[in-house]
């Protein structure tokens, strides 16, 4: 039996590594991993805006579920896993107790699991953020307050709460994706034998078919064949009836289900049911949960073998409680003679500087320390709390190289400034070469892990140190690069991102926007003056707001004037707002008290040369009021990547951006997102779930980077802003206890799936933010054409005609380079085998262009637009049938996409008004006991609630 299963899932797995968008994400997480069956490094995080006076038992409660859910992992893995050791990272806002402990590079932003207030989205419904396809690990599981505070409740709404984080655990950890309905449409099939199914995992779970509102016996709707628009499924409640244990990614808080579906049928009760069209079949192409499960590093080659004896180890997890305290760095500087080339010592000086002055928050810790053959302290280590100890550390910069590179003699200089207060210190290193003398800083992984120290790099150049890099990311530390060049902002970037995209731990100033002005000098003043307009948005209205310049030429200062929405000026000279050095170049605006709306500035350039401007704009949150600034995050999908004529590394991993926009928890929605990538151009992400994005409005803007054509280092900056005033956010105005995208069920199962909440507009906003470092090689020279069209996972039918034998279908058009350009066809293929469309695509019948009354197959639209289709069967084939279809996209070169999701096409005759009756298993009662427990939940809801 194990051979079969191993072989089923291996014929499964083999299909998927053709998908390109398979493998694990770029995620800046804590590194989970197991030791001896338990996972250790798990690291859930609070809010720090969940209040400590309001929470009291958050934390009691946390372990609760936690170790509930521990028990469960075991009995859903066949004991073979089990949560051995968890931190919990407590705000700096709340009381300090002796408990507590000094995290290391934990924080908020690097956490596994948030509890933080709720996405107006899901409400109180724990979720995954997941970004990436099949197979990829989500970013992080949100939980909140209000499903953790009262036990009892979310007992009742969700069922048994360690099945609930089991169920999240499959999103998180091992990039499955639900099997229930999410869209209208989704709730009910035809089957390969013509029969009416709900969508579920597996066939064994029992229950029937009711229309959500009247509970009354749901009619088959003859346009579609299936059950009409508001019927639902409903699972029994009873154990001794539903003798299912399969899927966990299904209803989990159905009593019987433990496991997670197989596709092996001798697991009866859990078989996995590849027709359903549910988001996982879509994302992994009909391949059951332990088809992916077994392929991941947990369980590949049988590593965590099931415990044989229980009675020796203790599965109740062991919690850690961790609280950070102000942020601590010290800069590590090259000033080897290569420092001389390219002005690469004067851009350090610059970007470092801008770092001191405008970036590293008031009341951190930094220390800077230059390397060449040694390592030299050039500022000890000293709290930032004064535009005095700023300009100190400035005029530490190094002006001088010496012979010789030693990153290890940097390093150990950096330790040796930190005393015995190491834990928690963030070091930077800025380097443009290979090390060519001892010590290597390879060498010294194992101490700054022993001692709590966590390690960035920026890399300048074209010849940065390799063993660097390696060691940078086996830390789970992060990498920026700056190309060499006076245009290029990459340095500047890196030190400001290292700030904003790891924020302290009371949050930290949010990029707003950023610009590079080039005035050239001219007997004309009109033409050395320049405006420019900003927005400063409702979430930083009545907040801090700062303005930095720095140019480039000589101690005389640009001249800059800004003005307020109500168009009152502030000058730099003589205003309570204005910080100026002159020996930096350094002119700053901090206006605390900036309201909403369009702000501007007049710049000008009063000298006789060149100037080269960088202009920086932060913004703040206004906490006082509670709300959260609209923030923009960003990654790709791998550190390298390395292309070959048969895919990408061997599995088709497609070079990735993706961005995250949002404010607080809640997604930004039709917002303008751009990628700028560094020597390779601009990029528009979308969020519509097509081609590389994977779940439409989420707030996660995705794009295929295809336009490299040379190998080497890339860096992104991504750009977003509202200039078509067509952004939004959602607002919660439905029930915060209900399913409603992903994520574990509660169990009142009316749900629709559907966007049940109100759209708030935004006004103007601009965000702006800078990607790490990636890398790519293997890039073949003389061909243009280096990928096939994007895999389509949209594939709907939208009418069945059976009388005739015609349907429609609809899908977004991929591109000609996955999501960019024009396909050159389409290939549409049908069977009655599902099975057969994902695994022998080309030998299924095929479409031909006759067969086609609407659309055009060798005429596809522009990637992103929306095709329809309506299609014939083809004559002599038999009618009262189901079909399985599915389609693939070619390109000008024959490179051919993927095969899209299988959709059912039943082309069967149904009576006007017709009763589905029981869809599976005879059980009466069903409905009853469901919305009895609804019911009760409800009531319950209402008195704690006080509605």
């Amino acid at each position: 039996m194990e051979a079969i299963k191993y072989l089923i899932g291996l014929l499964v797995m083999l299909a998927l590594l053709s998908t390109p968008i398979l493998g694990n994400l770029r995620l800046r997480r804590s590194q989970i991993s197991t030791s001896k069956n338990g996972y250790i490094n798990v690291l859930i995080a609070i809010g720090r805006d969940v209040k400590e006076m309001e929470n009291p038992n958050l934390i009691d409660n946390i372990k609760e579920i936690f170790t509930r859910a521990s028990q469960q992992m075991l009995e859903s893995t066949y004991q073979r896993l089990y949560f051995k050791e968890i931190s919990i990272l407590i705000p700096c806002t709340w009381n300090h107790t002796s408990s507590y402990q000094t995290p290391t590079d934990e924080s908020f932003n690097t956490a596994n699991i948030i509890v933080d207030k709720a996405n107006p989205i899901f409400g109180d419904n724990p979720y995954v953020k997941q970004p990436g396809g099949c197979a990829q690990p989500g970013e992080y599981m949100h939980l909140t307050p209000g499903l953790i505070n009262d036990l009892e409740l979310s007992s009742l709404l969700w069922g048994d709460l360690g099945k609930m984080i089991v169920h999240e655990w499959g999103h998180l950890r091992w990039g499955l994706f639900d099997e229930y309905p999410l869209n209208d449409g989704e709730h009910f099939y035809r089957d390969s034998n013509g029969e009416v199914q709900a969508t579920r995992c597996g066939l064994k779970v029992a229950g029937e078919s009711r229309h959500s509102e009247t509970y009354d016996q749901c009619e088959l709707d003859p346009t579609t064949s299936l059950p009409e628009k508001d019927c639902r499924f409903f699972p029994s409640m009873d154990e001794d009836e539903n003798t299912a244990i399969g899927s966990m990614m299904f209803m989990q808080f159905i009593p019987g289900i433990y496991h997670f579906c197989h596709s092996d049928p001798d697991f009866a009760d859990d078989f996995h049911n590849n027709e359903a069209p549910n988001k996982h079949n879509i994302q992994c192409k009909g391949a059951a949960a332990w088809d992916i499960m077994d392929f991941h590093k947990d369980f590949l080659g049988g590593v965590n073998p099931p415990i044989s004896d229980l009675d020796d180890i203790s599965i109740t997890p062991t919690f850690t409680l961790l609280q950070p305290y102000s942020r601590r760095v010290v800069l590590i500087l090259d000033v080897s003679t290569s420092m001389d080339k390219e002005n690469r010592m004067a851009r350090m000086r610059h970007a470092a500087g801008r770092f001191i002055f405008s970036f590293i928050e008031t009341g951190s810790y930094l220390g800077i320390v230059g390397f060449a053959k040694r390592g030299s302290t050039l500022h000890n280590i000293v709290a930032v709390n004064s535009d005095r100890i700023r300009e100190d550390l400035a005029n530490s910069l190094p002006t001088k190289t010496g012979s010789y590179t030693s990153i290890g003699a940097g390093v150990n200089e950096a330790i040796r400034i930190l005393g015995s207060t190491t834990k928690g210190t963030q070091f930077i290193i800025l380097s443009d070469g290979e090390e060519n003398t001892k010590p290597n800083v390879h060498t010294l992984q194992s101490q700054l892990e022993r001692k709590g120290i966590s390690l960035n790099a920026i890399l300048l150049g074209n010849k940065a140190s390799r063993k660097l890099v390696d060691m940078v990311e086996d830390m789970g530390g992060m990498i920026y690069y700056a190309q060499d060049g006076s245009d290029s902002s990459g340095l500047d970037d890196a030190f400001s991102s290292l700030i904003t995209n790891n924020p302290s731990c009371d949050g930290s100033p949010v990029v707003h926007v950023t610009s590079n002005q080039y005035l050239p000098s001219s007997s004309s003043r009109s033409k050395r003056n320049i405006r420019n307009v900003f927005h400063v948005d409702k979430s930083s209205a009545k907040a801090g707001l700062q303005l930095s310049f720095y140019w480039s030429e000589g101690s005389v200062s640009v001249s800059v004037t800004v003005y307020r929405p109500s168009g009152v000026a502030i000058s730099d000279t003589g205003s309570q707002y204005v910080y100026k050095n002159g020996n930096f170049k350094y002119l700053r605006f901090s206006i605390p008290d900036a309201e909403e709306g369009k702000w501007s500035y007049d710049l000008s350039n009063p000298t006789g040369k060149n100037q080269q401007v960088k202009i920086t704009i932060l913004t703040e949150s206004d906490k006082g009021k509670g709300n959260e600034p609209i923030t923009l995050t960003g990654r790709t999908n791998r550190a390298t990547i390395t292309y070959n004529e048969n895919g990408i590394g061997g599995s088709k991993i497609i070079p990735t951006v993706y961005a995250d926009l949002s404010q607080g928890e809640t997604p930004v929605l039709k917002a303008n997102v751009m990628a700028n990538i560094e020597g390779a151009g601009e990029i528009k992400l979308i969020d519509n779930g097509a081609g590389a994005d994977i779940t439409v409005n989420d707030g996660i803007y995705s794009a295929y980077i295809t336009g490299i054509r040379k190998n080497g280092l890339y860096t992104i900056q991504i750009y977003a802003d509202n200039l078509n005033n067509t952004a939004s956010i959602p607002q919660d105005t439905v029930n915060r206890h209900r399913g409603k995208r992903s994520g574990s069920l509660p169990i009142p199962t009316n749900h629709d799936g559907t966007d049940e909440f109100a759209l708030e507009s935004l006004g103007g906003f601009s965000r702006e933010s800078n990607i790490e470092a990636f890398e790519i090689t293997g890039i073949p020279g003389g061909t243009n054409d280096l990928y096939p069209p994007s895999r389509v996972t949209d594939l709907k039918v939208t009418g069945v005609y059976p009388n005739n034998k015609t349907f429609e279908i609809t899908w977004t058009a991929p591109g000609d380079d996955m999501d960019f350009g024009r396909a050159n066809h389409y290939v549409i293929r049908y069977s009655q085998n599902v099975t057969a469309m994902y695994t022998d695509f080309d030998k299924q019948s095929i479409i031909k262009e006759e067969n086609v009354f609407i659309g055009n197959l060798s005429s596809p639209s522009k990637s992103g637009n929306l095709e329809n289709f309506m299609i014939e069967i083809p004559d002599g084939l038999p009618g009262n049938q189901v079909y399985a279809l599915s389609l693939v996209a070619v390109d000008n070169a024959k490179r051919v996409g993927e095969v899209s999701n299988v959709v059912s096409v039943p082309l069967v005759t149904v009576a006007t008004g017709a009763n589905i009756g029981l869809i599976v298993g005879l059980i009466v009662m069903c409905a009853v006991i469901a919305c009895a427990v609804g019911i009760g939940a409800w009531f319950i809801l209402r008195r704690r609630i006080g509605q």
